[in-house]
């Protein structure tokens, strides 16, 4: 407001006056003749002193909107943007969430095909062992028989 203060006695020297009255043992309106009657004494009348006052009335309220403004800029970065940034966090949880959802799934999947293919090795496993015992069966008979071929055309065929 003192910026703001307009030349000469006005309504803040005004007010200034009405303060230092206040001390003094006073009703309120002795407080605002005594305060009036200096103000007269610089050339001050009723109407200019209200025109004063209205005039720091405008002044508050041009602050009132400038700080409406500061206060909204003040919204737009500290909470708006805080807003914004909560909403891309939780789009971006949602993709990481749903990520993990097919991540999982793909596991799974990957954990059923390890179980299947160890399940394919066993049983290919005892065909090749059973194969090779049957194999070895056949083999090892093949092998008595000729033996016993040749000790007896050995034996008979003399």
């Amino acid at each position: 407001m003192e910026q703001n203060n307009l030349e000469g006695f006005d309504y803040l020297e005004y007010k200034r006056s009405l303060l230092s009255l206040s001390k003094m043992p006073m009703d309120e309106p002795t407080r605002f003749q005594s305060a009036f009657a200096m103000a007269q004494t610089m050339g001050v009348s009723v109407p200019k002193l209200v025109e004063s006052a209205q005039h720091y009335l405008k002044i508050l309220e041009n602050e009132e909107q400038k700080f409406e403004t500061a206060l909204s800029n003040q919204e737009k970065n500290k909470i708006e943007s805080k807003e914004l940034e909560i909403k891309q966090l939780d789009k971006a949880i949602q993709e990481k969430a749903e990520q993990i959802k097919k991540l999982t799934a793909e596991i799974q999947a990957h954990q059923q095909r390890v179980g299947a293919l160890k399940n394919e090795i066993y049983e290919s496993s005892s065909k090749m062992e059973n194969t090779k015992a049957d194999f070895l069966a056949s083999y090892n008979s093949l092998i008595a028989q000729i033996q016993s071929d040749i000790t007896k055309m050995k034996e008979f065929l003399k």
